[in-house]
């Protein structure tokens, strides 16, 4: 089967800490990937995956973590950073 290069998922993960020495009790991972918008055509997958991670968040980790994500302006990149306040949880 012929692989659709539209659904290739191309992941890039830029960082992730702590590190060795990190004393402000903070784990962060920021990632990148590519972004393909799904066309009218597309039925594949919910939807709802951003959704659900933001609910586990909450759940385990209330008002210990931001989460900062979006689309780059020419709208070919998607980015998530997600920093845990890991002290007193």
């Amino acid at each position: 089967m012929p692989l659709n290069t539209a659904s290739v998922l191309q992941l890039t993960a830029l960082s992730a800490s702590p590190s060795p020495g990190n004393t402000d009790g903070t784990v962060r991972c920021e990632i990148q990937n590519s972004n393909y918008p799904k066309t009218g055509q597309d039925k594949s997958g919910s939807g709802i995956g951003l959704e659900q991670v933001s609910k586990r968040l909450e759940l385990i980790y209330p008002k210990h973590y931001e989460w900062e994500k979006g689309i780059s302006a020419n709208g070919q990149v998607y980015s998530s950073i997600l920093t845990i306040q890991t002290k007193n949880l």
